[in-house]
């Protein structure tokens, strides 16, 4: 019996470097996950390397444990997570910026790495 196919999941994957590993991951043979609040640009984003759209706000606790339960249910396991969700808009306000990319970039990862 051959290897198993290993699952991943990549948060923000729909542009960029997010992009860049989820399509490594499936060059690789994985099967990948594209997380993210955004449907029709995580559904794009899934289509473009064959993988798979999981919703998932990495900012929210009860949105990180909806996925869990999708991917578990769905497909057993979870191998590899990156945790690459965050955004970030520039204003005339050098603060502002980081505040709004700190539910993402600093909770999301810790959110996403304990759900179960």
């Amino acid at each position: 019996m051959g290897e198993q196919q290993k699952v991943a999941l990549v948060t923000g994957a729909k542009k960029g470097s997010g992009r860049g590993v989820a399509e490594q991951l499936a060059e690789l043979g994985m099967t990948v996950l594209v997380g993210g609040r955004t449907r029709g640009a995580r559904r794009e984003a899934a289509a473009a390397i064959s993988g798979h759209a999981i919703t998932l706000d990495a900012t929210l606790a009860a949105g990180v444990r909806r996925a869990a339960r999708q991917i578990k249910d769905r497909f057993g396991r979870l191998d590899v997570l990156v945790n690459h969700a965050a955004s970030l808009t520039l204003t005339s306000d050098p603060d502002e910026p980081f505040a709004a990319l700190l539910p993402s970039a600093a909770y999301g990862p810790s959110k996403t790495a304990c759900a179960r």
